[in-house]
């Protein structure tokens, strides 16, 4: 099994085209699968939470929005 990961603009027609294809393969033959990543940023964001770094704590709705807006 061989794993390739392609960047596709998604805003551009051809991008758009291409995924189409892609989609309607994959609901044809059951042999491919494509498999949604998230990409660095996002995955560095989720281990921040995870560890509890830059987390906002308030103790109600206001606290939190003046904390927000500061």
């Amino acid at each position: 099994m061989a794993t390739i990961t392609l960047k596709i603009n998604d805003k551009t027609k051809k991008g758009q085209i291409f995924l189409d294809f892609l989609k309607q393969y994959v609901q044809a033959d059951k042999t491919v699968e494509i498999i949604n990543v998230p990409n660095e940023e996002t995955v560095k964001a989720m281990k921040n939470v995870e560890a509890g770094i830059g987390l906002t704590k308030s103790t109600s709705h206001e606290d939190l929005m003046k904390k927000l807006n500061s």
